[in-house]
C-alpha cells in the first residue's frame, strides 16, 4: 500500500509478523493449562492432607500469572492487525 491510495472500509492496511505472537499465544495457553491441572491435583491433595495451604497459595498464584499472560498474548494477537475504519484515500 502505497500513500494515497483508495482504500475500502474493512481493507487490511498493515499487520504484524505473526510468528512471535502466535508462539507467544500458544506457549501462554499452554501453560494455562498446565497451571490449572497442578491447581486441581493440588487441591484434591490439600483434602487428602497430602499438600498444604502454602503450596496450594502458590498453585492459584502460578494459575493466575498464566491466565494473565494469555489475556495478554490473545489481545496482542486481535490487535496485530489494522484495518481500514472507512473507505477513503
Amino acid at each position: 500500500m502505497k500513500e494515497g491510495e483508495d482504500v475500502s472500509k474493512g481493507q487490511l492496511l498493515a499487520s504484524l509478523d505473526l510468528t512471535e505472537i502466535d508462539a507467544q499465544v500458544s506457549q501462554s495457553k499452554n501453560n494455562l493449562e498446565k497451571t490449572k491441572r497442578d491447581l486441581e491435583r493440588g487441591q484434591r491433595l490439600l483434602k487428602d492432607s497430602a499438600a498444604t495451604l502454602e503450596q496450594i497459595q502458590n498453585l492459584q498464584t502460578a494459575f493466575n500469572v498464566a491466565d494473565e499472560n494469555f489475556r495478554i498474548a490473545s489481545f496482542n494477537r486481535q490487535f496485530s492487525t489494522i484495518h481500514a475504519n472507512a473507505s477513503g484515500r
